[in-house]
Parts: structure tokens; sequence; C-alpha cells
């Protein structure tokens, strides 16, 4: 009994040896130690100097002014308005209607820009105006008994009801009124509308307004209120509630392919591809010379549309790069792609032997040198198509190219003070050829993404991603070789004696090795007993 329990376990043991080679080394061969070290300072960097564009009296007792967008480093606070050198509003619109004034008086106005830790910018340009005159009244038969100074004849009303449609961060408010006003929208998360005031500088029965950078299944409460041409006294003429749409379960948006710049002269020609889908969608280009815009509303909007092209004019006039996203944004959910990035230059003047050089395409490039991360594993990296998920802890890539596919990294693995994560693509056709993307976070999402749409061709590529913090710096970089093939991907796994070696792997090994031949010596030595044993009873 002894001697075939003996047998048992020495089998038993073997079979888990062999069972658990493999995986041991599949852990050799992933397994690395590194260090890394990372500077991380403060936001020193003020916002970029807004400039005061217009300065515009619409009464005898209010003047509506207007500024360009600044740009900040890293996430931009708003704007203070000063009137003769006292501040008197602080904003996050670009626009802003100075009442209460005093009628044929001059003033003049200038606006400064801050960022998220209270860097502020220079002073804009000064612009000086003057309210118009006191407008005569005819005298009255009766005395009025309105209030606030309106009569009968000047009290604004809404004609029929305020048109409200949501998505999951924007709403769109529609209305008329029945005489021509100016009229002004303030909303929030209560009654003391908190967020958000947008006001127009034109007098018309028919208005729109565009709330921005909401909460997707949120309540918000809103106000309007208009001015009538007379006085622009401030009326109330509406208080409500809207909830914006549940961002859940909304479409993936693939951005736009093959997304090229060409310079002619000072202007910039885009082109892109646009991503076969079965919803409509709009394209929207934002530009900044600053650095790539991380989202809809980080810098200029010089095309909106549905087009697959469009040439931006004058754009290298005065300077000598520009940096431009493009997003896609479907039209009834108003869900976004994390958008498609390119960089303008200046031309540089070619001489006439390089410009009559021969150029051929060049090898697929080699992997730049990878910046590892603490906590961000290649295992936590992501490439999802379809059904199939693969990761950067892959020695390669497989994918189909008339599929799209998504990049995902999770939140948690990234540093804290991230300011952009972008993902490079090499066309496969076309070495020389590369594309850029941007990673965004979806709201309510734990990980930030990007879908690329289907390129169509088959070939080696590489796909690189880079991780910058807030200043701008690389503070992690990744690599992964890509093959887009129609043919189906092999699941097998095949050991090259070669690697094997290079790997060093084999010093795994010799542990197994040697409790293998224990086990053997063991076996053999409770075999010997048993033949013994036998010759004696012969």
């Amino acid at each position: 009994m002894h001697r075939l329990l003996s047998k048992r376990l020495t089998a038993y043991f073997l079979v888990a040896v062999f069972i658990l080679m493999p995986l041991w080394l599949s852990a050799a061969s992933s397994s690395s130690t590194f260090s890394i070290q990372t500077s991380v300072g403060e936001d020193t960097t003020p916002p970029t100097t807004p400039t005061l564009l217009s300065a515009t009296p619409v009464s005898s007792t209010a003047i509506t002014l207007t500024w360009s967008v600044s740009t900040d480093d890293f996430a931009l606070g708003g704007y203070t308005l000063w009137r003769d050198a006292v501040p008197i509003a602080t904003t996050t619109l670009t626009s802003y209607s100075d009442s209460g004034l005093t009628p044929s008086t001059t003033y003049s106005y200038f606006v400064r820009a801050f960022d998220w830790v209270n860097n502020v910018s220079t002073s804009s340009n000064t612009l000086a105006t003057t309210t118009f005159d006191t407008p005569s009244t005819p005298p009255s038969a009766t005395t009025s008994t309105s209030t606030r100074g309106t009569s009968a004849s000047g009290r604004l009303t809404l004609r029929g009801t305020v048109a409200v449609v949501t998505a999951p961060t924007t709403a769109v408010l529609t209305f008329i009124t029945n005489r021509p006003a100016r009229t002004a929208v303030r909303w929030g998360r209560t009654t003391s509308y908190e967020l958000g005031f947008t006001q127009t500088d034109r007098f018309r029965e028919e208005h729109q307004t565009v709330i921005t950078d909401l909460l997707p299944s949120a309540v918000y409460y809103y106000e309007i209120i208009a001015y009538n041409e007379a006085n622009s006294i401030p009326q109330i003429i509406k208080q409500g509630t809207f909830t914006t749409k549940s961002g859940h379960g909304e479409v993936t948006v693939p951005n736009v392919s093959r997304l090229s710049a060409q310079v002619v002269g000072s202007a910039v020609s885009l082109t892109w591809s646009l991503p076969v889908v079965s919803y409509e969608t709009t394209v929207r280009v934002v530009r900044s010379h600053l650095g790539f815009p991380l989202d809809q509303y980080d810098g200029m909007v010089v095309y909106q549309g549905i087009g697959s092209g469009f040439v931006d004019e004058l754009a290298l006039a005065n300077l000598d790069r520009q940096y431009y996203t493009v997003f896609v944004v479907a039209t009834d959910s108003g869900a976004q792609s994390s958008g498609a990035v390119v960089e303008a230059r200046v031309l540089k003047v070619k001489t006439a032997e390089q410009a009559a050089t021969t150029i051929t395409l060049p090898e697929l490039p080699a992997l730049p040198e990878e910046v590892l991360l603490p906590l961000l594993d290649r295992q936590t990296i992501a490439v999802r198509q379809g059904s199939r998920t693969q990761t950067f802890a892959d020695e390669a890539i497989t994918l189909t190219p008339d599929e799209p596919f998504t990049l995902a990294i999770p939140v948690f693995a990234l540093p804290e003070r991230l300011k952009s994560i972008i993902v490079t693509l090499r066309d496969p056709t076309d070495h020389r050829q590369a594309y850029t993307f941007l990673l965004r976070r979806p709201a309510g999402s734990a990980y930030y993404e990007t879908t690329l749409d289907a390129l169509s061709v088959e070939g080696q590529s590489l796909l690189l991603v880079e991780i910058y913090d807030f200043e701008a710096l690389v503070v992690g970089r990744y690599g992964r070789p890509v093959l887009f093939s129609s043919a189906p991907a092999r699941e097998d796994t095949v050991f090259f004696p070669d690697r094997l070696l290079e790997s060093r792997a084999w010093l795994w090994m010799l542990p197994l090795l040697v409790l293998s031949l224990l086990s053997y010596l063991l076996w053999r030595r409770f075999q010997y007993p048993q033949r013994e044993d036998n010759s004696r009873t012969r």
C-alpha cells in the first residue's frame, strides 16, 4: 500500500510539473524590471492675452463687448472684464453686455484671461465708446402703473413656448418674443443659475441659445431675460427646467481617417476620409497655434459641415505653425469622436537639387524607445476589434483592415496631472504617412479611448501611444507592431528556440529539470525493491 501511494503521488507530481511548466515559461518571458524617474512642477504659465474686438453701445444705458478666445497650457478658467480700470464682471464666455450706465457717457474697457490656478494674462487692448443720448419721451396723459419703468406697450412676452432640444452634454433653447429684443439666458443646477450666462447684442424676434458642457441625465434650471429697444430694462419672460439625455449606451463615434494637411503659401488645405456609419454626423475642425485642441471648445472653430476637406485661408500668415483637431459629432445624440489631429508648418524653400531628388518608400521605421509608467502595464493598453481584444503585452497585434477598432487605457493607470494621450498609426501602404489621434474619456467612463475607422488596406504598421503631462512633456511611451490582414488570426502559440535562448527563459527551466530528475529517481527507488522481492519469492 505504501509503495502504491508513493507511485500515485509521484505521478501526480510529474503531471503538475508538466502542466505548470508552460505557465512559468510565459511568466518568465513577460516579466521585466525597470525604474523610472519623472519631474512634475506647478502650473505657472498664464493664458494667452485676449483681444478686445468690439465695444458697441446698444442703448443709452448699455454697451455690448466681445473679445477673442484665450488658450491655456492646462485649463482656461475664464475672463475678467474691466471698465475704467475697475473689474466689473467674470465670465467664461467671450461677450458681455454692460448695463446700468449713464447716457452720453464715455467708458473705457479691457479684458484679462485667467486659468484654473488663477494665473492671469496681460491686459488686452483698450476700447472706449459712448452710450447713446437719453431718448425723448412724449408726455403721457395718464399715470403709468407698470412696474420697473416699462409701459404696457413695452412689455416683452413670449410668442408661443420655449422649445428645448437636449443631448447628453448640450441643450438648444429656441423661442420667439412678441417684439424685437435682446435676450439673455442664465442656467444652473439650482435657481441661482450659477453655471452660466449668455446674451445677444442684436434686437430680433426669433432667438436661439446653445448651452454646452452639461452633464448627462441631469436637471438644469434656466431663466430667459429680455431687453426692449427703448430703455434696455431687463424683463424676465420665462423660467423653467430641462433634463439632458443619458450619456450611457450612446454610439461610439469613430474618427475621420487619413487626415492630412498641405501648406500652400499661407493657406492650409485639410483633407480627410469620413467614417462609414449608419447615423448622421457632422465634422467640426478646431484650430490653435499653441497645441492640439483637446475638445470642441479649446480653440477656434474654422469649419463645421459634412464635407471631406477644407481650406483654411491665411492660417499661416502671421504664424509658422498651426495645430488642428478634427471631431466627428453624431447629430442626434451629440456624441463625438476623440479627435484626429494634424500639424501644419510653414514650408521651407527647397533648392533645385533637393526638389529633383527622387523620394523612395522607406522601410517601416523602428519603434522609438519606450518610456514605461509604474502603474501602466502593457496588459492594460487594450485594442478591441469586434469581439476580440488584444493588448500591448502581445508581441504583435493583428487586425482586419475592414473594421474600425478601439484603443482604451484605464484612468486609474495614468498620471493624475495628465494633459493628453496621443496615438499615432503608420499607414500600412506608405510608411511616410502617419495618422494621429487623441484619446478622450467619455462621460461616465473609466477609460480614455479612441476609435479609429477602418483603413481598408493590408500591410505592416506601427501603433504608438504617447502620454503627456500638464507641461506637455512625454512621461510615457508604448509601441507595438500591427499587421492589417484579412486572413483569420491564429491563436496557436509557437516557441522558437532562438527566441527562447535570447530571452534567457531557459534559466527558469533549471529548477524544473532538477525536480523532474529527482522525481524520476524517487520513482526508480520504489521500483527496484519490488523486483528484489519478486526474485526472492521465485
